[in-house]
């Protein structure tokens, strides 16, 4: 099965069969390649019910994003490609939390520019989510892990970087991430900034989630305990 023909089919199956009334989405897609040991192999799925092979996968998801309280995806999709498809029009009245990753999330200082970019342009989207509470860009693997973590409540607004390797964030950053408090914000908060360094060794994904602690589940814990077994073996 080719990737293309899996990405049609899942787009597909996601569009047509998930109930209106669902309220919350986590998908995590593993993969053999974060494993060396593992051989690379087909999928073998059988997907049913392909009714509009045009459409991609990240649409599907941003369209559906509309509807739900709470988002995550991990690895399947990444932020840049949800984004690309969130009309300019939408808005999010129901969406509490959103979890994304983004594989430019890497300690690469030629991107730290379009790293910079990414989240204010996450800021801008945020600005949509009425109600939204908290917002996690993240990535892992093994040897490295961060994660840019958004909160607001009532009292508060805290833009969090957490990870193995450090990102200053820019005046340009903080700034926009400021409007969008002020935006969300029926009190005058200021944004407060926290950096957190993660100490402990990183052998898979499974570890960066563990020891990311982030504030959204983004994995079964059983999955996740299978993952971080696998890694370290």
């Amino acid at each position: 099965m080719t990737s293309e023909f899996r990405s049609r089919a899942l787009s597909s199956t996601i569009r047509n069969s998930l109930p209106d009334t669902l309220k919350g989405l986590i998908i995590f897609e593993d993969s053999y390649k974060f494993y060396d040991r593992f051989p690379k192999r087909p999928a073998r799925i059988p997907w049913f019910n392909l009714v509009d092979p045009s459409e991609g996968l990240s649409a599907v998801f941003a369209s559906k994003s509309l509807d739900l309280q709470y988002l995550a995806i991990s690895y399947m999709i990444d932020a840049e490609e949800f984004f690309q498809h969130c009309h300019s029009t939408w808005s999010w009245s129901h969406l509490l939390s959103l979890v994304l990753t983004s594989q430019l999330l890497k300690e690469d200082r030629e991107k730290r520019k379009q790293i910079e970019g990414l989240l204010c342009q996450a800021s801008v989207l945020v600005r949509k989510m009425s109600k939204i509470h908290t917002f996690v860009l993240w990535n892992g693997g093994k040897a490295h892990a961060c994660a840019f973590i958004y909160r607001i409540d009532r009292d508060s607004a805290s833009v969090t970087w957490r990870g193995t390797w450090h990102l200053e964030l820019s005046p340009l950053v903080v700034k926009s991430w400021q409007l969008t408090v002020s935006k969300l914000s029926f009190r005058d908060l200021q944004l407060e900034l926290k950096q957190e360094c993660i100490q402990g060794v990183i052998n898979s994904h499974g570890d960066a989630i563990y020891h990311l602690e982030l504030p959204c589940q983004v994995i079964d814990p059983v999955s996740l305990w299978q993952i971080r077994r696998e890694g370290c073996s």
